[in-house]
C-alpha cells in the first residue's frame, strides 16, 4: 500500500488493522520532552545529543555575550543530558554502560 501510513496486522484481534500516520506523527524527529533534556528521541537514538548540547551551549554563550542585560543573573547552560531514561523504569537493578 503506498498510502503514506503505517498498517498493522491485528489478526489476534479480530483481523482488523491499525493504522498510524507516518510512525506516530514526528513522535522520534519533532517531540522533545524535559526528562531527555528537551532532545528529540531521533538525536538521542542515533548518537547525536552530545552534538546537539555543544551547539546549545555556544548558542546560549553567543546570546549572553550580545545582550548580557537581558540575563538576571548570569549566562545559561543547557540542561544536563540524563544518564537513563525510561518509559516505566524497570524494578529490577539496571547497568547503565556509558558509550
Amino acid at each position: 500500500r503506498s498510502s503514506g501510513l503505517d498498517v498493522i496486522s491485528c489478526r489476534e484481534c479480530g483481523g482488523g488493522e491499525i493504522r498510524m500516520e507516518d510512525g506516530f506523527g514526528g513522535a522520534d524527529t519533532e517531540h522533545r520532552h524535559s526528562g531527555t533534556a528537551l532532545m528529540r528521541p531521533a538525536d538521542v537514538d542515533h548518537g547525536r545529543a552530545e552534538a546537539v548540547q555543544s551547539r546549545r551551549a555556544i548558542t546560549l554563550d553567543a546570546a549572553y555575550m550580545c545582550h548580557p542585560e537581558r540575563f538576571v543573573r548570569k549566562a545559561l547552560a543547557p540542561i544536563p543530558l540524563p544518564l537513563a531514561v525510561w518509559i516505566n523504569k524497570p524494578t529490577t537493578a539496571v547497568t547503565v554502560v556509558a558509550q
